[in-house]
This record gives structure tokens, sequence and C-alpha cells, in this order.
């Protein structure tokens, strides 16, 4: 049988939520009765409202209360790292879209924050403008350099058509 593990990904932008805690309870009691792992990953790429020492709080508080993980950023583990922004900043996330592109399930997109907006309008509920969110017509290698504004941002879609058959 696997061994279970369940986690909790707060974010660290102010004191500790009652209903983190709540999630850090159940999931610890769920994992320990099952004698699994609990784990703790700091959700931290919210840099606007980050707050400095809100990560060191947590970790007081889930000690106080008994929940201490067995993996997170403090205990290490397996699956390191256990900050979302060292993950980012590691290449792990840019090598599995990469992969996503590769096999079709996921395409490169060039929209403007604007033109997503417009795309996402009451106004356009009719069309949903599939064409530009979903259709085989958005990750067509011609479509990817026109699009691509210069020096701008290229940014990974899920494709929410079925992938091409290899």
């Amino acid at each position: 049988m696997t061994k279970i593990r369940t986690r909790i990904a707060p974010s660290p932008t102010g004191y500790v939520h009652i209903g983190t805690m709540h999630n850090a309870l159940f999931a610890h009691a769920l994992v320990k009765h099952n004698h699994g792992d609990f784990i703790l990953r700091i959700e931290d790429t919210d840099r606007k409202r980050f707050v400095e020492g809100a990560a060191e709080e947590l970790y007081k508080m889930l000690d106080e209360f008994g929940l201490t993980p067995d993996e997170g950023p403090e205990q290490g583990g397996p699956y390191e790292p256990y900050i979302q922004s060292e993950r980012v900043s590691s290449g792990i996330y840019m090598q599995k879209a990469q992969e996503l592109v590769s096999k079709g399930y996921a395409y490169y997109c060039f929209l403007t924050e604007e033109e997503l907006s417009e795309n996402q309008s009451p106004e356009n509920d009719s069309k949903l403008a599939a064409p530009l969110m979903s259709s085989s017509a958005t990750h067509k290698a011609p479509l990817r350099k026109s699009r691509s504004p210069a020096g701008g941002t290229r940014h990974h879609r899920h494709r929410s058509d079925p992938a091409p058959e290899r």
C-alpha cells in the first residue's frame, strides 16, 4: 500500500488564519492515523502581500499545537524545496510546462492582459472567444511568432480541446 501524504500550503501574508490551523489539524490527524507524512509547503509567490516573519510564526504555531510537519522548509525532505518561490526559481515548473507543450497538452499564448480580459468579458459569453483561447490556431508556430510582442512575455496555457494524437 502506498504511504499517505497530506500537505498544507499557506501563504505568509500575515497572521496565521484559523482556517489554516483547521486544515492542518485534520490533514495531520488523517495522515498520522494512517502512518503517513504531513508536509508543509510555503506558498510565498504573492510578493505584494508577503509579510516578513509570517512563515516563522506559522512554524511556531504548528509546533505549539503539536502539528510539526514531517517534511517542510525547516525539516527538509525528498521533494525539496518546500518554499514555492524556490521551486519556481529552480526551473521545475518551466521544465514540466515545456514537456506539456511538446506533448500537445499545452500551448504558448502571447495575449496581453487586456486581450485576455476582453476575451473573458460578459459581452463575449456567446462566443467565449474560443478561437483565441483553445482552438488549434492558438498554438501553431507561425501564430506564436506573430503574436509575440517585441520583448513580450509568453505564457503557457492548458489546452481545453483534445490534444493531437501522436
